[in-house]
């Protein structure tokens, strides 16, 4: 049997060493097959629940060799544990197996202990990122990630995303086809926006030769989506200078632009997602300086203009700024929003950027320009021009 299991695995001396250090006391039993199965279920339950698995699955390797399954249960105790059996020298240097195994049975609770964290707030996503900063120490001495640790890391990870199968059971429960993707995933619960299961990254996970570097794309993803709750946590209930102040440094630490399939979180709150009962200046001076309009995505663009003229007054360097973007990309929507409000300098400031500004409507009459421009709810401004 020693035979057969040597050219499965190099442990073959430490199974041996276990048959002849319990030899004597095999008198005690009835037959060898007896006191096997009792070492065998002592050490095997002894044993975490995954690493029950690895013996399982040594197990049936074995079995090829030999046909007593309560030896196999022993050996593969053996396996497992690193040193379990008596005879060992606990001074020794560990064996090629027994490190490989002490490495995986960290690497292993490491995962588990990731597994562990529950829920989808920026305090949830701090906490992986520390479980995921631990598991690196333990699964440092792994190379390319067995399959059952890559399937792992992929499992907790859909524990907290919206996930295909999370799609395809909203679209059932709407009653749209496939073909309907786009208006399934208009009605996704808002946290859902922001942990969308994204297909390049999990293909970059995949792709990742060692389990280390996995672990390494894993944390700069729950990092980001840290900071990005933090910025959704903050915008809500902002009542006082002091909210919008932890609103301000959520943004300044959150990430800059779309990441991992989503939109670019400062810019969604600062223009949809709340609606102060305190200035927001702060926030909106900000944005102004961290997105030059030249950077400005044209999408946020008109919602912008909105959040500045929402007060009744539209600054020079609110004015300034959205011009500016105007002249990268025609806005006429977005310089309407400002021109509707009366709280410019003056009534006369109002008229003439009314008038710089038609100049750049591309139009095929004058008549159409000043249509476009005029705003609908501003007999101020129309009596003035």
């Amino acid at each position: 049997m020693a035979e057969g299991v040597e050219r499965v695995t190099p442990s073959a001396r430490a199974f041996s060493a276990l048959l002849t250090a319990h030899r004597a006391q095999e008198r005690q039993h009835n037959t060898r097959e007896q006191y096997g199965i009792s070492v065998g279920r002592t050490a095997r339950g002894a044993l975490a629940p995954r690493a029950r698995l690895r013996v399982d699955g040594l197990m049936r390797r074995l079995f090829r060799f030999s046909q007593c399954c309560a030896w196999i249960t022993v050996a593969c105790a053996v396996l497992a544990t690193a040193g379990l059996h008596a005879g060992s020298d606990p001074k020794a240097a560990p064996t090629g197996y027994d490190q490989e195994s002490s490495n995986r049975d960290s690497c292993d609770q490491a995962m588990v202990a990731l597994a562990e964290v529950k829920g989808r707030t920026a305090q949830s996503f701090r906490e992986r990122s520390q479980r995921v900063n631990d598991a690196k120490s333990g699964c440092a001495a792994i190379g390319a990630p067995p399959a059952e640790l890559a399937a792992e890391l992929s499992r907790i990870l859909d524990t907290f995303e919206f996930t295909r199968a999370d799609e395809a059971a909203l679209r059932e429960s709407l009653r749209l086809p496939e073909s309907e993707r786009e208006a399934v995933l208009q009605q996704r619960p808002v946290w859902a926006w922001w942990l969308t299961t994204h297909p390049p990254f999990r293909s970059q996970l995949e792709s990742a030769s060692r389990f280390e570097d996995r672990l390494l794309l894993v944390q700069a993803y729950v990092d980001n989506r840290a900071r990005v709750f933090a910025v959704l946590e903050a915008s809500t209930g902002m009542k006082t200078d002091a909210d919008v102040q932890t609103l301000l440094a959520a943004m300044k630490s959150a990430p800059k632009g779309g990441s991992y399939g989503s939109r670019d979180v400062r810019l969604v709150v600062a223009t949809a997602l709340f609606k102060p009962s305190v200035s927001a200046e702060p926030i909106l001076e900000f944005i102004r300086k961290e997105y030059p309009p030249a950077e400005l995505d044209q999408d946020f663009a008109f919602p912008l203009s909105n959040r500045f003229s929402e007060d009744g007054r539209v600054t020079d360097s609110e004015w300034d700024y959205i011009s500016a973007v105007h002249a990268k990309k025609a806005c006429v929507p977005c310089m309407r929003s400002l021109l509707a409000v009366s709280g410019h300098a003056s009534s006369a400031a109002r008229t003439t950027r009314f008038f710089n500004t038609l100049k750049t409507v591309n139009a095929r009459t004058p008549a159409e320009a000043f249509r476009a421009l005029m705003p609908l709810d501003a007999p101020g401004l129309f009596l003035a021009v």
